[in-house]
């Protein structure tokens, strides 16, 4: 199976936004995309099939809830 984990690329802050694809059930992260820049909170990622990822996450110092799309290009194994 293929998991998929969504948050904050940084140690400091609530900040870059990051989706992190695993190929080996959470053994490592293979695959990393850029969400959204600055201010990144809460987020949930549902399958949208079709190598399709919709991420549901609060943006602009909770001001703001976010749908964003994202198209995978998950490598055959």
């Amino acid at each position: 199976p293929v998991l998929v984990f969504t948050g904050c690329d940084s140690t400091t802050a609530r900040t870059n936004g990051t989706l992190w694809i695993s190929l080996d059930d959470g053994a490592s992260w293979a695959l990393k995309q850029g969400l959204a820049t600055g201010f990144f909170a809460y987020s949930a990622p549902v399958d949208l099939g079709g190598g399709k990822i919709g991420v549901l996450a609060e943006t602009d110092d909770y001001r703001r809830i976010r749908f964003i799309p994202v198209s995978l290009a998950i490598p055959a194994r």
